[in-house]
């Protein structure tokens, strides 16, 4: 019986003068939340090393074991080191907030790493579009 669409207006955890597009959709069916989202940015303020993030439309489920995701696609992200591999999204428990980070292979024998996206890897014309699903309480 639960069941709601809906927008949002998305923001980054990086400090931003102004957005060129920030756009957020999403559908709820009981605890079953799933997203999408368009941000990008015109104009970055000052940025510091911490992780940048996403906002979400509602708070993630409480739980110790619980993590959700997505998946994301990025422009204009300032790295001083090219990765290969996949990329992802990590929703911890209890937050309204989405971390977005790189998972890599250094080569095909090694195992994953992974670097998160800092806030000072986004520049000017930062672009990112975003696709998830993630459980509430």
């Amino acid at each position: 019986d639960d069941y709601e669409e809906g927008t949002y207006t998305p923001t980054l955890g990086a400090v931003v003068n102004s957005y060129a597009k920030q756009y957020g959709f999403y559908t709820k069916v009981g605890n079953l939340v799933h997203f999408s989202i368009w941000v990008e940015v015109s104009s970055i303020g000052s940025n510091n090393s911490n992780s940048l993030t996403v906002s979400l439309p509602f708070t993630s489920k409480n739980h110790t074991y619980y993590r959700g995701g997505g998946t994301f696609t990025g422009e204009s992200l300032v790295f001083d080191t090219a990765y290969t591999g996949v990329n992802r999204t990590h929703i911890d428990k209890n937050t309204s907030n989405m971390e977005m980070s790189f998972g890599f292979k250094s080569d095909f024998n090694a195992g994953w790493s992974n670097s998160i996206i800092k806030n000072n890897n986004t520049d000017n014309e930062t672009a990112f579009q975003i696709s998830g699903t993630y459980l509430v309480d």
